[in-house]
């Protein structure tokens, strides 16, 4: 069972791969040190080097970044962004509504 104080980082988590594009999109380049800063920084969770780093690879392999140390987004990584953005901002208001008691 979920325990209540995990949700936050649940949530972080799921959502780590469009976390981790909007952050190298902000700052035109991003190591996944810079990523891991930004996620404690902004949202308050600490995630693991490991986490970032296949969250990393897994965007890399895909065509949505490249980069050795410093990752840069594509156009491929840009598009899946902003498609993302879109459907975020869709589901999001359609799972609050659905949470309320």
């Amino acid at each position: 069972m979920v325990q209540f104080e995990n949700v936050p980082y649940l949530i972080v988590k799921s959502f780590l791969p469009y976390i981790a594009l909007t952050t190298i999109k902000k700052a035109g380049e991003a190591t996944a040190y810079t990523i891991i800063q930004h996620i404690q920084e902004e949202l308050g969770i600490v995630l693991s080097a490991g986490t970032v780093y296949s969250t990393i690879y897994g965007l890399e392999r895909k065509g949505y970044i490249k980069g050795e140390t410093k990752y840069r987004l594509t156009d491929k990584g840009l598009d899946l962004l902003q498609n993302s953005k879109k459907i975020i901002r869709e589901t999001l208001p359609k799972i609050e509504a659905f949470l309320q008691i």
